[in-house]
């Protein structure tokens, strides 16, 4: 299975399914999803192929979000985590803030102040290195849609804890 193909699945079997993203299932469902495969392990390239997907987003409405799959770098989290540092410096420096964001998923994602093996690690986990290109505009959208977004984050790490219990005790019976 291909970068964009395992990513895929994650969207549908994990984000869409469990609801971890209310916002997901309907430009899945209407093919607005892009997804571009970044194969670069250099931060300078990565950064140029970030700013074409951004301008390519920027000119393409009928693209709702992007996902922008690393498969060859950034195994190592911190080294993502300095690539999120860098990206958003990219986004101010190119004036994109206000017009997109970035969401951050990865393999090996830990929260600040969560234990590695904490099942709310796996809200922002998934099977590569991920940034999730995100128009402002539909953040606005969905503000109207759901009116309490701050309250999103919480249920998800609430959700799988329990799913995480209900399987160690599966286990023990």
């Amino acid at each position: 299975m291909n970068a964009v193909e395992q990513t895929r699945q994650w969207l549908e079997s994990f984000i869409v399914k469990l609801n971890i993203c209310p916002f997901a299932k309907q430009p899945l469902e209407d093919g607005r999803i892009g997804y571009y495969d970044c194969d670069s392990v250099e931060l300078a390239d990565t950064l140029m192929s970030l700013a074409s997907q951004i301008v390519a987003l920027e000119q393409n409405d009928t693209v709702e979000t992007s996902l922008f799959i690393l498969s060859k770098g950034y195994k190592h989290f911190d080294d993502f985590l300095e690539l999120i540092e860098f990206s958003d410096a990219l986004i101010d420096q190119q004036q994109w803030r206000g017009a997109f964001q970035l969401a951050h998923f990865h393999p090996g994602y830990q929260f600040d102040g969560c234990d590695f093996d904490d099942p709310a690690n796996h809200t922002n986990r998934s099977p590569l290195p991920t940034l999730h290109i995100i128009r402002e505009s539909s953040i606005t959208q969905a503000h109207q849609l759901h009116h309490d977004l701050e309250s999103i984050p919480a249920r998800n790490i609430e959700l799988l804890r329990k799913l995480a219990t209900k399987k160690e005790q599966k286990k023990h019976r």
